[in-house]
């Protein structure tokens, strides 16, 4: 008996380690949700999205629906410079932290306190 609920769990762990993914995807071919079970109509909403079955694993941030298939997203050289843009704004905004935060032990220093967070 046990070899056999061993051997029903481990069909049900395998079978569910590879099912498929069903993706809500608008008419604009944007994958906005990836769900276990198939999309109900109020899951579709009136605005035109339709469902998409794919054995691909991917979150719905991640994936486009390119050639009637759920595809990984490849990063435009747009994207890649916003991100890096980002990047810069927000090494800089450590820079000036750190600089605000030099500054103001500088000063508290200077006034007599005696600061035990001065590493």
């Amino acid at each position: 008996m046990r070899k056999l609920i061993l051997a029903v769990l481990f069909c049900f762990i395998f079978s569910y380690a590879y099912a498929g993914f069903w993706y809500v995807v608008t008419p604009e071919n944007k994958v906005i949700m990836r769900s276990d079970g198939k999309p109900s109509d109020k899951d579709l909403g009136e605005e035109g999205n339709f469902a998409v079955y794919s054995d691909s694993d991917i979150l719905p941030g991640l994936a486009d629906y390119k050639g009637k298939k759920i595809v990984e997203h490849v990063k435009t050289a747009t994207e890649i410079a916003k991100e890096n843009t980002i990047k810069e704004q927000i090494a800089e905004e450590d820079l000036i932290q750190a600089e605000i935060r030099s500054l103001a032990i500088t000063s508290l220093k200077a006034k007599g306190v005696n600061l035990k967070t001065d590493k």
